[in-house]
């Protein structure tokens, strides 16, 4: 009977009363997320991107079509939330369902990040039950509890507004993601980038420990946490962070549903050294679930393909060891200063991978590739472990590392410079950094700079002969090289099972023993130990 085999069912979207964490859904959503699946639960292009494309408007911002019913809810500086009780002061950065502000709290003094959810993603309470859920759990001797957001998550409550009814996250403010350093071209210094790689994969063997799968994992998702400046004012962050950078909607004034202008978000490498400090902070538990749970997220679609598994490319079901694929990209990324998969479409993005790691291995379904044709989805790899190893070696081997202290002339600035850094109508400027923590290649450093900061501009780059390439950076040591590939291969694999745990991962040499190479007329290395021993900045 149809009753019958409704009942024998497993737990789904259509039949639960709450969550997976216990907090009630809106039927609403429920219904219109089962009726939106196509086959094999995808789904259909009523979930699809389709709004129209929007030049880069110079700034860290959402777009004006996000603010719609349903989605983000219009924010403006110095608006007051929760009764007048928190007082927005700048912004810290947006999703792809959120913006995220800095506010004062005038009840505890002190300032706290609000991040508002879109209407759609508050109806699930994804995130908030996830957190709860974690925050339930005991302390524990476990090294990643203390680099999970939920830990961070001091209360939330509820905004309506033009758009919908949205949820908001009070919790502790946190720094920039690795990201954002990324995308500025900004280098995490070698020991603080096998220290914060280590944060990641012990936070997110704690996840795993747990029974949940993080679901979306970027390297967006990890930030740098931040020294205590409750004790500035607001003239003292605009100082550090800069004033707010606004864009006004004038072809959208009126509208409720819009905001009044878009706000770039704050630019904390502008701050003093001392504020970012060693330690990060694992966000994003949007798409997060209970292992043996269905997730209910909308938001596959807006998944960043330059760190989703090859087999989810393919449109199996996001698992554990998806979360370790994405953590080796992210691992990559903090080391190199760039990402390891650039494509943002998930055909692309799976052409990237073979690039990598060749065709599918044996025994394993997914696309087998013929030249530049489209994948056959019931083809077979015939991919060795031997080539996968060269091929990750290779690419290891390419990156770049910090001038030596006897390497002369490597960061020498050209002409050009100036003028980039002056124009900033025309050219993004460079950024100040600690130096204590980061470092920043000159175009002079042999860097294609043109290719990646200033790919928006590179004509205008071109034209003015802005830059000249001379005295390359070093690559990292063969030791290192060799090292790191060994542990990006023991995640990196078309075979989930064959993806070694974030627990086991945790232990690898390249965390523990970090290679340095001395000055030495020789040229030769020298291992030197560093340990293991987590202190914060200025113990």
């Amino acid at each position: 009977m149809p009753g019958q085999e409704k009942s024998k069912r497993p737990p789904s979207q259509a039949i639960l009363a709450s969550n997976m964490w216990g907090l009630p859904v809106c039927k609403s959503f429920l219904e219109d997320r089962d009726n939106s699946e196509g086959p094999d639960g995808c789904l259909s292009s009523k979930y699809l991107d389709q709004r129209p494309f929007l030049p880069d408007l110079w700034l860290n911002s959402e777009g004006p079509h996000d603010y719609r019913p349903g989605g983000l809810h219009p924010i403006h500086i110095e608006d007051s939330l929760d009764c007048g009780r928190y007082t927005v002061i700048h912004k810290l950065g947006h999703g792809v369902s959120s913006t995220v502000w800095l506010a004062r709290d005038g009840t505890l003094n002190k300032y706290v990040s609000i991040k508002i959810l879109t209407a759609e993603a508050s109806k699930i309470r994804n995130e908030l039950g996830c957190l709860q859920y974690l925050s339930s759990k005991p302390c524990s001797q476990h090294p990643g509890q203390e680099y999970i957001s939920a830990s961070f998550l001091y209360r939330h409550f509820w905004l309506d507004g033009p758009n919908g009814r949205h949820l908001v996250l009070v919790s502790k403010v946190s720094g920039p993601s690795v990201a954002l350093m990324t995308e500025w071209y900004i280098r995490i210094r070698e020991s603080l980038a096998r220290k914060i790689a280590l944060q990641v994969t012990q936070g997110l063997a704690y996840l795993h420990s747990e029974g949940i799968c993080h679901g979306k994992l970027t390297s967006s998702d990890v930030l740098f946490q931040l020294a205590d400046f409750d004790a500035w004012s607001q003239e003292k962050v605009y100082e550090q962070l800069g004033i707010p950078t606004v864009l006004d909607l004038d072809e959208w004034s009126g509208v409720p549903s819009f905001p009044r202008y878009l706000v770039d978000s704050a630019q904390f490498f502008r701050a003093s050294p001392g504020l970012l400090t060693e330690d990060i902070r694992i966000i994003g538990y949007g798409d997060s679930f209970r292992v043996g749970w269905p997730n209910l997220s909308t938001n596959l679609r807006l998944r960043q393909s330059g760190f989703i598994a090859p087999e989810n490319l393919r449109g199996l079901k996001f698992t554990r060891s998806s979360d370790l694929w994405a953590l080796g990209c992210i691992i990559y990324e903090i080391r190199a200063g760039r990402p390891l998969f650039v494509n943002v479409i998930p055909m692309d993005a799976i052409f990237e991978i073979r690039d990598l790691l060749g065709s599918d291995q044996s025994n394993q379904p997914g696309p087998e590739f013929h030249g530049d044709e489209y994948p056959d989805l019931n083809g077979k790899s015939k991919v060795t472990d031997e080539s996968t190893k060269e091929q990750i070696f290779q690419v290891v081997a390419e990156i770049k590392d910090e001038p030596r202290a006897n390497s002369e002339g490597a960061m020498i600035e050209t002409r050009g410079l100036e003028e980039a850094r002056n124009n900033s109508s025309q050219i993004r400027p460079y950024i100040k950094s600690d130096p204590n923590l980061f470092w920043k290649p000159l175009p002079s450093a042999g860097i294609p700079i043109i290719d990646t900061l200033f790919r928006e501009w590179s004509e205008i780059c071109a034209e003015r002969d802005m830059w000249v390439m001379e005295n390359p950076l070093p690559n990292i040591s063969s030791t290192e090289a060799e090292q790191l590939s060994n542990l990006l291969r023991s995640v990196l694999s078309y075979l989930p099972k064959k993806r070694k745990a974030a627990a086991r991962l945790a232990k690898h040499s390249w965390f523990v023993e970090p290679v340095k190479l001395e000055a030495s007329g020789n040229g030769k290395s020298q291992k030197v130990s560093k340990g293991e021993g987590k202190k914060p900045p200025g113990a």
